[in-house]
């Protein structure tokens, strides 16, 4: 711990940008490990607890009682595992859990013990199941113990493991006495680090890189343990639950205050700044009572990594980390320097090619979209595309790709999603994969980027900031260039920070603003009134056409819903009609009535019950409609994580389904034992949503809207858009605009100044101003072949322009960067300001070395540090010194004219 402190310290003053890279190293696979009885003393028995982990109906024989959870979702594996000398009853759980209740004779017996564990979600589920079979056999059943294992997976990247053990060693054919040894201490500290020996070596099987720690516990890649209560108050199990709840808050609570560094990251895993209220609530969940609660709140507060900001709009001081602060300064500077840098011009003969080659292939674009296209293949190794939903990037990028390929240079594509990035590849031809499947290859240093590589990363007002900054630290490295693409008013990321949005205020951008999907004129026009924040003028639109319908409550509106679903489809069968809400609940029951509507019709064959990974056991028939969850790709399936299907066959487990998107139909066949991520496709969630487009979108707005989810489920549809309303979540029209306008746009560290108390929004951050290049320089690829040639080439002039004045624009740029300087200047100043802080750190690792720990080499490690501290310092203080020149520079230049120091 002392170790990652050191360099956790050496890491945020550090000018070269490694905040990303030991994040990466603070977050291995999730760990937890947890033991702990089933007891009637605390109300329990072995035998409901057996149903409720395999999701089985059982029956008590010692109180009649029927415990059923055949419905609840989630298991993908069960067995009874049984030491060589039991007999063969052992195997079946009925009777195995009430033998086992009926040899106990005491009100307060202990019946089983349970031993819950997490699996690596980087294994595949076979060699999770291998995993967990190998890890129960060696030791537990080997030690004499009859072991019911459980898998349990809902698809939320936490697959694992409830195993349920006899307390008696085996006798004849049943149980005998209980055997104590199992109880002790040790041995229960001996299967916490046994465990981690198991999955760090099945991780280095699968060849995986990652691995865990019998010393962390993690969520979402932070070490903390997560907890969950999904059974009925009152009962049994739900008091074993909050039982082990409150255990797992108080073994946070004790770890977060031994190190409160992890409850930071915790906080500033999905946004980058936070305030007091947020410390107190998070402080409230991972704590037992209000004393521990106390104390991990001062932790917390008190930790010299915490970072005080300034106040936001509404009064409240605004905190952030040194880490969180030093990944967002290096993505703004990492980008400025890409902006800055210069090296992947097209000139004018490639785009003349250009042009001649979309026009030879009917692909004809749009004086904006030439000009966009333009602004792309400008020299500058980073550019930025801010586009309204539906206004033909795709086709603009393939006249990308092409002139970048006439030019030699290799274009690649990224996308935070598996179905983005297939749809990226499908509509511009740029070979594209996952940003994780990218930063994963690149940290084991295979398919890096290249001085000829152009990175088209998609849908980049998604990606968080830390993603964000590897990406660009990556292109910067390797002498590439990006594009960056993206709408930061659509949805945003769901890790910490609005990168995208930092990165085009600090540098520039082009838009694309003729919407082109919507046919609808008066459509087209609501589609920009929503992204412009006008929900007023894009509710009046669908009005006008009796498209937005009120409901009353209960089941009204899901009933409507689907109505209105059936009735389009009825009358447009050749087109594509879907449903769109924001919660996954009610997704769930808008499926049900689409498949209970298609029975009624007689469109659906006889029902299968398919056991799926994230939604339990389901009901699937010939003619349904299916989503794939999980990406896939080995070469007989090859799907992406929402690829839609219809199935054509069932037998058994095995499915045959027919993909029908548009340059992608074929049939696939697979086991639902072995793919089982698979869901009915009827309704989607808006957040699946983004960047698909089809005909018709019947839209359920509930409670949960707001402009971002308004901008993506307003504008999917090419032909119609119905909306309904449910007044108990949104009384009045009035309620539904104040809905649709409501802005939830998340912010960065960086948009606040470093001044203490002073009140600053977003707004106040640094815009960058819109290019003002002289019209005569910009080539339009719709032009005549004579018209391009009466232009000059289009290139970026990096001259001086000596004995003339500047144009206006160029002034504009002049002012810009040194606005930018000043900023850097001042950042890296408050990065001296905080020598004290480093100081202490180094002084404290000292003190508790000195005081607990006898290793030598710890105190040589430490010792080791303390001069790169100080050298890292030296360079942060030189670094000020030269910006501080190159300002005075700077003005000199700008009395010249010249511009040769930016």
């Amino acid at each position: 711990m002392l170790l990652s402190s050191v360099r956790r310290i050496s890491c945020f003053i550090e000018k070269k940008p490694l905040a990303y890279d030991f994040f990466r190293i603070l977050r291995p696979p999730l760990y937890h490990f947890s033991v702990g009885t089933i007891s009637r003393g605390a109300g329990q028995s072995s035998v409901a607890a057996a149903a409720y982990r395999s999701c089985s109906e059982l029956t008590s024989e010692q109180d009649g009682r029927t415990s059923d959870y055949t419905h609840k979702g989630g298991l993908v594996y069960s067995e009874i595992l049984t030491p060589d000398k039991a007999p063969d009853w052992m195997k079946d759980r009925a009777k195995l859990w009430n033998g086992v209740e009926a040899r106990e004779n005491r009100k307060d017996a202990r019946t089983a013990r349970t031993v819950d564990f997490s699996l690596p979600a980087e294994l595949s589920k076979e060699e999770q199941i291998e995993l967990a079979r190998e890890f129960v056999n060696k030791e537990f059943v080997s030690r004499g113990m009859v072991a019911d294992i459980n898998i349990h997976d809902k698809g939320d990247g936490n697959p694992h493991v409830h195993v349920m053990l006899t307390t008696r060693e085996i006798e004849g054919d049943g149980f005998g006495k209980k055997n104590r040894d199992w109880d002790k201490k040790e041995l229960l500290q001996h299967w916490r680090g046994a465990w981690a020996d198991f999955a760090n070596r099945a991780l280095e099987r699968a060849g995986r890189p990652e691995r865990i720690t019998a010393d962390s516990y993690e969520k979402q890649g932070l070490p903390l343990a997560g907890q969950s209560v999904d059974d009925k108050p009152n009962s049994a199990v739900y008091a074993e639950q909050v039982e082990r709840n409150n255990q797992i808050a108080r073994d946070n609570g004790e770890r977060i205050k031994q190190d409160p560094f992890i409850g930071l990251q915790a906080i500033t895993y999905t946004q980058s700044t936070f305030t007091d209220n947020d410390i107190k609530r998070f402080s409230k969940r991972q704590s037992a009572d209000t004393a521990q609660m106390t104390e991990v709140y001062h932790a917390i507060k008190n930790d010299p990594h915490i970072m005080e900001l300034a106040k936001d709009e509404r009064g409240e001081m605004r905190y952030t980390t040194s880490e969180m602060f030093a990944v967002e300064l290096s993505a703004k500077r990492n980008a400025m320097e890409l902006y800055e840098r210069a090296g992947h011009g097209i000139n004018e003969k490639t785009i003349t090619a250009t042009a001649q080659r979309l026009q030879a292939a009917g692909l004809e674009l749009s004086d904006e979209q030439s000009r966009v296209l333009n602004y792309t293949l400008e020299d500058s190794d980073l550019r930025n595309v801010q586009g309204l939903p539906g206004t033909g990037k795709s086709r603009m990028l393939y006249g990308a790709r092409e002139a970048y390929e006439l030019e030699g240079l290799n274009v690649r594509g990224a996308a935070l999603s598996g179905i983005a990035a297939q749809g990226l590849e499908g509509s511009s031809g740029i070979e594209s994969q996952t940003i994780a499947k990218c930063i994963y290859q690149w940290d084991r240093g295979e398919n890096l980027l290249t001085s000829k590589d152009v990175l088209v990363v998609d849908e980049a007002g998604m990606i968080g900031s830390r993603q964000m900054d590897r990406i660009l630290k990556e292109v910067k490295e390797h002498g590439a260039k990006v594009i960056m693409i993206g709408n930061y008013r659509q949805l945003q990321a769901i890790e910490a920070g609005a990168a995208f949005r930092m990165i085009v205020e600090n540098t520039d951008k082009e838009e694309l603003t003729e919407v082109r999907r919507q046919k609808d004129p008066g459509h087209k026009e609501a589609t920009k009134a929503i992204a412009q924040g006008r929900g007023d003028d894009f509710l009046k639109t669908y009005e006008k056409e009796n498209r937005v319908h009120w409901t009353g409550t209960t089941e009204q509106p899901k009933e409507k819903t689907v109505l209105l679903w059936n009735e389009k489809r009825q009358q447009e069968p050749d087109k594509t009609t879907r449903m769109l809400t924001y919660r996954r609940a009610d997704v769930d029951d808008l499926n049900e009535l689409a498949r209970e509507k298609r029975k009624e019709n007689n469109e659906l064959g006889k029902d299968h019950l398919i056991q799926t990974a994230q939604h339990g056991q389901k009901a699937f028939a010939e003619g349904d409609e299916i989503v794939f969850e999980k990406n896939n790709y080995k070469p007989e399936l090859d799907v992406r994580n929402g690829t839609s299907a219809t199935i054509k066959e069932i037998k058994g487990n095995e499915i045959t389904a027919e993909i029908n998107k548009e340059g992608d139909r074929r049939t696939v066949t697979f086991n639902a034992t072995q793919y089982d991520h698979i869901n009915h496709a009827y309704a989607r969630t808006v957040h699946k949503e983004q960047g698909d487009t089809f005909n018709n979108a019947i839209t359920l707005v509930t409670e949960g809207f707001d402009q971002q989810l308004s901008n993506v489920a307003g504008t999917r549809h090419t032909d119609t858009l119905e909306m309904v309303v449910p007044r108990d979540q949104i009384p009045d029209r009035k309620a539904l605009v104040n809905t649709v306008n409501r802005e939830r746009l998340k912010d960065v560290s960086l948009d606040y100044e470093q001044e203490p108390g002073k009140a600053v929004t977003r707004e106040a951050a640094p815009k960058a101003q819109e290019r003002e290049a002289p019209e005569q320089q910009k080539i339009s690829l719709d032009k005549s072949k004579d018209d391009r040639q009466e232009q000059p080439e289009h290139k970026i002039d990096r001259t001086p322009a000596r004995a003339k004045e500047l144009p206006a624009w160029e002034q504009q740029q002049l002012t810009k960067k040194a606005a930018r300087i000043e900023k850097d200047v001042e950042n890296a100043q408050w990065m001296i300001d905080h020598k004290r802080m480093v100081n202490t750190n180094t002084k404290e690792l000292e003190r508790i070395a000195t005081t607990t720990s006898k290793d030598k080499g710890l105190m040589k490690a430490i010792e080791n540090k303390k001069p790169e501290l100080s050298k890292k310092l030296e360079a942060i203080a030189h670094e000020v010194t030269e910006r501080e020149r190159a300002l005075d520079r700077q003005g000199k230049t700008r009395d010249r004219g010249l511009d040769r120091d930016f």
